[in-house]
């Protein structure tokens, strides 16, 4: 099931009276009733539009590369190859790629871990879908939370090592350090 999606999502499909491309979506998720159902939802938005619907990370990959979409959802927890490594697969393909991390759990660095991966958010399955949709239109123009900026942007926070230092740190002294990064206060 593709899409139809015509439209800037302002009910017109028009913007300063030329229709806009929509934004493409490739889901990926093991469970493929939650990915079709994702898909059906999304379908509905205007401004969006499905492509195909993966049930693995190397599907997501083979998916990314022949597609090319704007954003990718991606499942984090998938048998074979999950989640993280089909999104670092995929930024080398195409480093543009804006990939959302899926994940069902709540674990404290899946966070830190999707940064080093390449991601540009991280989305809790249990979101409303109205939330899904507004963090693909987030991440198609490049913005993240606040929390995500600051852990990915700031050259003085290195989230990218593959054991940072802040990782053992309990939360508040997380979002402390966060904050003095955000402020470039560390050296």
């Amino acid at each position: 099931m593709a899409g139809n999606g015509n439209g800037s999502g302002t009910g017109n499909g028009k913007a300063d009276g030329a229709a806009r491309k929509p934004i493409t979506v490739l889901i990926v998720d093991d469970e493929r009733t939650f990915g079709e159902a994702l898909e059906v939802a999304l379908d509905r938005e205007k401004d969006l539009r499905v492509i195909h619907v993966a049930t693995d990370g190397l599907d997501a990959v083979a998916s990314a590369t022949e597609y090319q979409p704007d954003v990718v959802l991606m499942d984090v927890s998938m048998p074979g190859m999950n989640g993280l490594e089909a999104t670092r697969r995929i930024k080398q393909c195409d480093p543009h790629a804006a990939v959302v991390i899926l994940s069902g759990h709540d674990d404290e660095y899946m966070l830190a871990r999707a940064v080093q991966a390449g991601a540009v958010g991280l989305l809790r399955k249990t979101q409303a879908v109205g939330d899904v949709a507004s963090t693909v239109r987030r991440a198609h123009r490049g913005e993240g939370h606040a929390a995500w900026r600051c852990v990915h942007h700031n050259p003085n926070f290195p989230a990218t090592s593959p054991n940072p230092p802040w990782a053992p740190l309990r939360r508040p002294w997380r979002g402390f350090l966060c904050s003095l990064a955000s402020k470039g206060s560390m050296r």
